[in-house]
């Protein structure tokens, strides 16, 4: 991590915890505009891959994304630790149902 915090640190490759019951991993790039998300997320229950699309937000630490599953989208809104980029931790809804994530750094 720099000294001043950059949207470039949102990109790598995450395992997601997801209100304990889904995980798997999450990869997220983040393109050249230093706003929109791109990225994959794998399904540990069955290998399927879903697409990711988002933004980083204000503050610049802050990231929203969307994992489209076959019939719904997952929402996901965190705050990358700024000490030393390890975590991503905050909340999602899939459905009317709020619940509450992590995902930890692998690369």
């Amino acid at each position: 991590m720099g000294e001043k915090f950059e949207p470039r640190y949102f990109s790598g490759t995450y395992k997601l915890h997801d209100d304990g019951r889904r995980s798997g991993k999450l990869i997220l790039k983040v393109e050249e505009d230093g706003r929109a998300v791109s990225g994959w997320y794998y399904s540990d229950r069955d290998g399927q891959k879903y697409e990711v699309r988002g933004k980083v937000g204000t503050p610049v630490h802050s990231i929203e994304f969307t994992v489209k599953l076959p019939r719904t989208e997952q929402t996901f809104k965190g705050m990358l630790f700024t000490g030393n980029g390890k975590a991503i931790a905050g909340t999602s809804r899939l459905i009317d149902r709020d619940s509450a994530f992590y995902a930890v750094r692998e690369e």
